[in-house]
């Protein structure tokens, strides 16, 4: 019994599914690191929110995967563009292999920003829409104080 009060109070590290508002729209941020089993558990979080909701994931992609990388990034957009409506790459490392993954199958709007003010451009529109936003792996530290305000 006192092993179960206990795990009640464990509380996740900041920037590990940390769920908050945002204006209009919700964030999920998991930026504190990220791994192929974390990311999953991250995407299928938005099958929380109903379809009122747009859906998107904000991603550089998963570093230090070594020969398996273009693979599970490949995967990784299959389950993004299942449940998201836009994918947002921030960084240039792994845009094919995400966007080969997302395909056309299920019209994911894919976005490459890799330019931090244009980023936060994007967040700040959406701020203003119903919206539900993963953020998944490292952001810019500009995002990061925008999301503090």
């Amino acid at each position: 019994e006192e092993i179960r009060e206990a795990v009640k109070k464990v509380e996740n590290p900041k920037h590990a599914l940390q769920i908050y508002n945002y204006g209009k729209s919700i964030i999920i941020d998991d930026t504190y690191n990220s791994n192929p089993d974390g990311f999953r558990v991250a995407i299928n979080m938005l099958a929380n929110y109903s379809h009122e909701y747009q859906k998107i994931v904000i991603t550089r992609g998963i570093i230090e995967l070594g020969e398996l990388s273009n693979e599970i990034h490949e995967q990784i957009g299959g389950e993004i563009a299942f449940m998201a409506d836009e994918l947002v790459i921030i960084t240039p490392d792994f845009v094919e292999p995400l966007k080969k993954g997302a395909g056309t199958k299920y019209q994911t709007k894919v976005m490459i920003k890799t330019n931090s003010l244009e980023l936060l451009a994007y967040l700040n529109e959406h701020k203003k829409t119903k919206s539900v936003i993963l953020l998944e792996n490292r952001i810019p530290e500009i995002i990061r104080y925008e999301l503090k305000k």
